[in-house]
This record gives structure tokens, sequence and C-alpha cells, in this order.
């Protein structure tokens, strides 16, 4: 952009000049470098004042599908009825018979 803007500067102040003066009086050669100067001056203001454009890079989120978590074994036991000589009476005991 910056050179274009440069390119079209020069270009209008070269053809200013290109053509006879008023009156039909010619331009001696230092009326050339004058709008040159001038152009190249502008022309260096303009592109110092501006920022220089800094990309910055984009972070994705990524996102992780959730790990399908099975619960944690859990024993199954049986309800059973033992007799107890000590005390010559039965008794409820629970008992292990597998995993779940």
């Amino acid at each position: 952009m910056k050179k274009l803007i440069c390119i079209l500067a020069l270009a209008v102040s070269t053809a200013a000049c290109a053509g006879p003066g008023h009156h039909g009086h010619k331009h001696g050669p230092g009326v050339w470098f004058t709008p040159l100067i001038v152009g190249g001056a502008l022309g260096y203001v303009y592109s110092q004042s501006q920022r220089p454009v800094q990309v910055m890079p984009q972070y994705g989120t990524i996102y992780s599908q959730p790990i399908p978590m099975n619960p944690p074994m859990q024993p199954v036991y049986q309800e059973v009825i033992v007799y107890n000589s000590d005390c010559l009476c039965y008794q409820k005991q629970y008992r292990q018979i597998g995993w779940q």
C-alpha cells in the first residue's frame, strides 16, 4: 500500500510538471526537482507514521472428549444365616459372592 501511494504521488507530481508552464512558458530543470523532493518527503513522513503490522498467533482451544469412566468395581454380598455354637443361635452374615 505504501509503495502504491508513493508511485501515485510521483506520477502525479511528474505529470504536473511535464506540460508547458503558464502562458506557454517552459519550466526550468529546477522545477522538476521541487515536486519530487516534496513528494518524497511526504511519502517518507507517511511511511514513518505507520505502525508495523504485527501478526499475533492465535492459539486454538482444544477440547478433549470426556473419557468414559467406569465406576469402580463393587463387591456383591449375599445374606447367609449361620448357626453359631458359642451362643447356640443363628446369626446373619454377609458373604462376598462376586464383583459387579
